[in-house]
């Protein structure tokens, strides 16, 4: 999946944490990466926080960043924080 996303330069958004962030640090370049911290999200609050999510991905733009390399951490309570990976 993390291949597919970078070829078509999609940001990934999963909620397999552990295994993700081994395969972005294996990797030198990806397209992104949204992690769900919360892996029993119910389906309307997965789309909450995407949505809060792609909201501040678009601030980041508007502020001169993408997400190469950049993954962001988000959840039912935790805030947004993007990290450099690898």
């Amino acid at each position: 999946m993390l291949n597919a996303a970078f070829a078509e330069d999609r940001i990934l958004v999963t909620a397999n944490v552990a295994d993700f962030e081994k395969l972005a640090r294996a990797r030198d370049t990806h397209a992104g990466i949204v992690f769900l911290e919360d892996g029993d999200l119910l389906r309307h609050e997965q789309d909450a926080i995407i949505r809060r999510a792609i909201a501040a991905i678009e601030v980041e733009y508007q502020q001169g960043r993408d997400m190469v390399n950049r993954v962001l951490f988000t959840g039912r309570v935790t805030a947004a924080r993007f990290e450099e990976l690898p």
